[in-house]
């Protein structure tokens, strides 16, 4: 009898990602043709077409066709636009991994056992992830009447009382040639640095939509607790596994244990009020007014056995059976983990998301697969294989509907009475079978 022995040691650091810091360095805004009213009737004619693009057609208040206007460029004058909505948000996000391992084998001559390979691991990987935004803060809809004309307000405040040069029209080249359907082919551009340096002329004029005066420092993105996190998830693993075989088999069998630490960080608030001045205006943007963030720091673990096997006969020549079988783990993405929030309640969207779960198990499965494959000829193969899985605890989403969270809703100048919303977060779902056949031809 022979017996050799082997080890290996490795480490590892990975910085998964580190880019610069990019919070609130995006832009996402709209605008509007003004109105002398609080808000613009336009009428909208759609009609489908067969097999090719509908038929869009949008016919402005004195009789003018929008998309006419736009290609003459006689809606291009700074004069007939104003701005709607001013996001500008942005994420920050810093993942990294450390890790290490010791491998070792056995090497044996007795009976059927080949091979021992053994060994431990140790993973450890961080993800923070930082919101800048101003959503959250109500400053994406200070200036959202600009475009309109509301109660007191002498008239709408144009791009040319901000300055001029923030809107300009561009007709793409075969834009969605042969697609049919007619529709607006005119684009409208926005100059985002002078929409923001316009909108700071404002400071200090009354704000005739929400009271008081106009301030651009509140419209600034900033630090968004509730929307950043920091999950920590540290995985030790110690492995064994024997390599078999016979005159006519071979295989291993092996079982492998998994033990993990989850920590994640985050904030909470709760929507205590939301203000709509006009509920028949659908861009009538909202006032959302929530607690002050609160720490939340989430702690999991779990311990996982996962036995597996893999088996080859010979039956005659050139013709294999296979037979495998083990226990499977898949777990939960690090932001599945930070049971961050987010809500569209400033657009009259009364759904609150949690975009994770401190308490979400790994994904685990039973699997079985079994094939029989014949080798016809030099690198050519007839196979036929049955498959099965068991799974449990797959992750899904949840949405429960009319939550009382404690919010109030403020609409038409009414009193203040109780506003349910609906509440999504993802879950572990229930127990799952899969199973096929495959046919193999080469």
């Amino acid at each position: 009898m022979e017996r050799d022995f082997a080890a290996d040691f490795s480490r590892r650091r990975l910085p998964l990602a580190g880019r610069p810091p990019e919070g609130g360095n995006d832009a996402f805004v709209t605008a509007g043709l003004v109105s002398p009213t609080p808000y613009n009737q336009n009428t909208i004619d759609f009609s489908l077409n067969k097999g090719a693009l509908p038929n869009i057609q949008v016919t402005l208040p004195g009789g003018l066709d929008y998309a006419t206007g736009l290609k003459s460029g006689q809606l291009n004058d700074q004069s007939y636009w104003s701005t709607h909505y001013v996001g500008l948000n942005g994420f920050s996000v810093r993942d990294t991994v450390n890790g290490g391992r010791v491998d070792g084998s056995y090497k044996s001559e007795w009976g059927p056992l080949a091979r021992i390979d053994f060994g431990v691991s140790y993973t450890g990987r961080r993800k923070r992830r930082t919101d800048v935004s101003n959503d959250f803060s109500n400053g994406s809809n200070q200036y959202g009447s600009l475009y309109n004309t509301v109660a007191g307000q002498p008239g709408p405040i144009t791009f040319a009382t901000l300055g001029g040069g923030i809107l300009s029209t561009f007709n793409f080249p075969n834009y969605l040639q042969g697609a049919g359907g007619s529709f607006p082919h005119t684009a409208v551009l926005l100059n985002v640095p002078a929409l923001l340096n316009g909108l700071r002329k404002l400071d200090g004029t009354p704000n005739y939509d929400k009271g008081g005066v106009y301030d651009f420092n509140l419209t600034l993105p900033r630090f968004n607790a509730v929307n950043s996190y920091d999950v920590n998830e540290r995985t030790w693993t110690a492995y064994v596994e024997a390599r078999l075989s016979g005159s006519r088999w071979s295989g291993n069998i092996g079982v492998r244990g998994v033990w993990t630490n989850t920590r994640a960080s985050t904030a909470v608030d709760n929507i205590l009020s939301v203000t709509v001045a006009n509920t028949s205006n659908p861009t009538n943007s909202a006032t959302v007014i929530s607690s002050d963030p609160t720490s939340l720091v989430k702690n999991g673990n779990y311990f996982l056995p996962l036995p597996s096997a893999n088996l080859n006969f010979t039956i005659i020549k050139n013709l294999q059976l296979r037979v495998a079988g083990a226990r499977v783990l898949a777990r939960p993405d690090l932001n599945q983990l930070a049971p961050t929030q987010t809500n569209n309640a400033i657009n009259q969207q009364y759904v609150v998301t949690f975009n994770g779960n401190a308490n979400l198990k790994p994904i685990t499965a039973w699997q079985v697969d079994t094939s029989l494959e014949w080798y016809y000829r030099p690198k050519s193969l007839i196979s036929a294989a049955f498959f099965s899985k068991w799974l449990k605890d797959d992750i899904t989403t949840l949405q429960v509907n009319n939550v009382d969270i404690g919010a109030v809703g403020c609409f038409n100048g009414q009193p203040c009475a109780p506003l349910p919303f609906n509440v999504v977060q993802p879950v572990n779902g229930n127990q799952a079978t899969l199973y096929g056949v495959e046919l193999g031809l080469q």
